[in-house]
């Protein structure tokens, strides 16, 4: 038996393992952001999607049923400070959209910021209390909580997003009677209910929301 050729045969051997367990796709563990204190001025940290704490398979299905869903126009996954990734389907990362619902979360953020710094009582505040000029009495009595969950009782309308003050076509009677009268009078009164949102889709997974 040749005893070199041998031994050059396991050193190949074990080199090669080394190499294959070297490019063996292991966990990213990243140094921990303080992401409850990011500088939002700066540019995004980017992160890996195979980092400790993310299945990289589940990840990348996920992002694909997003992708396919009608209407897709963009997702960005932060994760723990860093974004992980972001895709588009129209348009790039300059290109604006309307966010819709994405403002009630940023808004409900605020709200609670201001909560917590005293700035505000809580979310019961009724919307005269910041609002005096208010002369609707259903309108005064709208809360704070009642206009980010959508169940203030003022019908769905878009056309507030042309006119040059939002907030002042909405809130005066005289502009909405001659330019939306339907939208004048409240469809009903304040309840406590969220009517954009089917609760039995909290908690579902994707493809079946």
């Amino acid at each position: 038996m040749n005893q070199p050729k041998v031994a050059k045969q396991l050193y190949r051997l074990i080199l090669f393992l080394l190499i294959f367990i070297a490019c063996e796709d292991k966990k990213v563990v990243e140094p921990v952001l303080d992401w409850r204190n990011l500088d939002l001025s700066e540019a995004w940290q980017t992160g890996k999607t195979n980092a400790e704490g993310i299945d990289p398979e589940k990840f990348e299905e996920g992002i694909t049923i997003a992708k396919s869903l009608t209407g897709f126009y963009t997702i960005g996954v932060v994760y723990k400070g860093r974004l992980v990734t972001e895709e588009y389907a129209i348009g790039d990362i300059s290109t604006q959209y309307y966010v819709w619902s994405v403002t009630k979360s940023v808004l409900s953020a605020l709200v609670g910021i201001a909560i917590d710094k005293g700035l505000m009582a809580d979310e019961f505040q009724s919307f005269s209390s910041y609002y005096s000029s208010v002369t609707d009495s259903l309108k005064g009595k709208i809360t704070v909580a009642q206009l980010l969950t959508m169940s203030s009782g003022i019908p769905d309308d878009i056309t507030y997003m042309s006119a040059a003050y939002p907030l002042q076509f909405i809130m005066a009677n005289e502009l909405y009677i001659s330019q939306v009268p339907i939208a004048l009078i409240l469809s009903r009164d304040p309840v406590p209910s969220y009517l954009l949102l089917q609760a039995p889709r909290i908690g579902q997974s994707l493809p079946k929301f």
